[in-house]
């Protein structure tokens, strides 16, 4: 799911996934009109994800949750 979503972010807003830190967060909310703290809290999620050996089913469902409202974000004043 986050391979696929991170190919989504290359795809729509031509931006390099291979480093996630500020100024990506930075540049992903001035492309998509989503704030900062926003798009933070979606990465920090995937983050804590991809650091646990096991995810449970509520987990990925909070994520994918978090995934779609940012890709139905259509005028960057929606909550995540």
């Amino acid at each position: 799911m986050i391979t696929y979503f991170y190919e989504y972010l290359r795809r729509k807003y031509f931006i390099n996934t291979s480093s996630i830190d500020g100024n990506f967060i930075n540049s992903l909310s001035g492309k998509s009109g989503i704030t900062f703290d926003e798009i933070n809290q979606l990465f920090e999620r995937i983050q804590k994800m991809r650091m646990q050996d096991e995810v449970s089913d509520e987990e990925l469902l909070e994520l994918n949750v978090g995934i779609e409202k940012f890709k139905n974000n259509r005028d960057g004043r929606k909550q995540l």
